[in-house]
């Protein structure tokens, strides 16, 4: 997940959070995991959204498959 996250320069927050958000974590459990209110996490969600340039949850999955994929075919090279 790390190249992932250096890729569109991910705080450390954020790197929680959307580890916990690909395990389909609600808000209010990221929230309760992390320690933070449901606005910050929100925050962080939509921050992330803005780096990915993405809009919903399932085109942060989709954007994290096709980086996966990218660099898988580029080590198999």
């Amino acid at each position: 997940m790390a190249p992932f996250c250096d890729a569109y320069q991910l705080t450390q927050r954020e790197r929680e959070v959307l580890s916990l958000l690909l395990e389909c974590k609600t808000n209010q459990d990221i929230a309760n995991e992390l320690f933070l209110s449901i606005g910050t996490v929100k925050t962080h969600i939509h921050n992330i959204f803005v780096k990915l340039e993405v809009n919903k949850r399932a085109e942060v999955f989709v954007s994290y498959q096709l980086f996966s994929q990218q660099q898988t075919e580029h080590l198999a090279r």
